[in-house]
């Protein structure tokens, strides 16, 4: 399968994906959930795709947020990216787009 030009601007390749999700600190005060408008919990999908529980992933984020594709498309950085731990070590995760591959590539 090829990816288009226009798809492969949207959201991660796999290595880019995979390079975000072990970048994740597992903070116990999940300050990206906190931040969030919609209360979506990224360590909770974050860990469970890491463990390769794809399913459990998609659950995480849909539990909150039915439109969590689009979402993570479309949700301005400023809320999860900048509460993210992260941020104070090098530069935080891109969980809006993490998000939005975890649902894309779930859906393939």
């Amino acid at each position: 399968m090829t990816t288009s030009p226009r798809k492969s601007a949207l959201y991660l390749t796999r290595v880019q994906l995979d390079a975000e999700l072990h970048r994740c600190l597992n903070c116990r005060n999940s300050p990206c959930m906190t931040a969030c408008p919609v209360n979506c919990n990224p360590q909770e999908f974050i860990q469970a795709a890491l463990a390769g529980r794809w399913s459990d992933a998609v659950k995480a984020i849909t539990r909150t947020n039915p439109m969590g594709q689009t979402c993570g498309l479309i949700c301005p950085d400023k809320f999860c990216m900048q509460a993210c731990t992260r941020h104070h070590v090098d530069f935080a995760i891109n969980i809006p787009r993490v998000q939005a591959t975890i649902l894309d590539r779930y859906r393939e």
